[in-house]
């Protein structure tokens, strides 16, 4: 039996412990990385559930998001079907005020010719005067007037009065003094002591003036010869004889009355 001296024994036994003390304190370690393993995954778990959560919650958001997008685009839709259509109506509207003003306008246009077609009436019953009389004569309105009707050796061949506009078409010759001017507008043929010689309505005696177009004009200048230059502000006096004359009047314009032009019997100022 061998024999190990006491020393020899204290020293492995001490070894041996301390061989058991790192065993246990390896062992605690484990078991502490364990648990922390453990915890880490419980809070893994932990964040994988929230991170399940928020990723839901994202979904309904952006579904929402959708939803709002779509609600402002029918609002949007909406809102502008309602100012087209509020647009709509005011253009109705501004056309349904614009034709009551023509209406309007026209109404006191008519009632201002008629008051006037009265009121020469009444000057010429105050008065025996062959000359006014026959002045008269010349002096129409379209509601009275007749087809085959006679004024100044014209006859009323057409008469056309409808709303806001007026044409009485005369047939025959006439002869007539005047001066033909051309203009930035264009060129005319005033007549001279028109409510002497033509057929007239009351609003060229509120003007003043007969002022005529020819349809013709090519013949006219044409007749004209050596004694016409075409330039801004050239005028000259003419009796001539014209036919076709019709008279026109468009409540709200400036459309002018025509003539044809026939025969040119002389100039005043070559």
């Amino acid at each position: 039996m061998v024999k190990i001296s006491k020393s020899k024994f204290w020293f492995v036994l001490f070894i041996v412990i301390i061989c058991l003390v790192g065993c246990d304190s390896k062992t605690n370690q484990l078991k502490d990385l364990n648990l922390q393993i453990n915890s880490l995954e419980s809070q893994n778990i932990e964040f994988r559930k929230q991170l399940e959560v928020i990723g839901n919650n994202n979904e309904e958001l952006s579904n929402k998001i959708i939803l709002l997008k779509e609600k402002n685009v029918l609002l949007v839709n909406d809102n502008k079907e309602t100012i087209d259509q509020l647009n709509n109506e005011i253009k109705n509207l501004k056309k349904e005020n614009s034709s009551i003003n023509y209406d309007l306008n026209y109404l006191k246009c008519d009632f201002e010719d008629k008051k006037g077609f009265l009121r020469e009436l009444k000057k010429t019953l105050k008065s025996n005067e062959e000359q006014k009389q026959e002045n008269l004569m010349l002096l129409f309105d379209p509601e009275f007037l007749e087809i085959g009707e006679k004024l100044a050796g014209l006859t009323v061949h057409s008469i056309k009065n409808m709303y806001g506009n007026q044409e009485v078409e005369f047939k025959g010759d006439i002869e007539l003094t005047g001066t033909y001017s051309i203009g930035e507008m264009g060129s005319y043929f005033y007549v001279e002591n028109f409510d002497k010689v033509i057929p007239h309505r009351v609003t060229n005696k509120n003007r003043d003036s007969l002022v005529l177009a020819m349809g013709n004009k090519d013949a006219f200048i044409k007749a004209l010869g050596n004694n016409y230059v075409y330039k801004l502000g050239f005028s000259i006096k003419v009796k001539a004889v014209f036919s076709d004359y019709t008279n026109i009047l468009n409540y709200g314009t400036d459309q002018t009355s025509e003539i044809s032009f026939k025969e040119l019997i002389y100039i005043e100022n070559k």
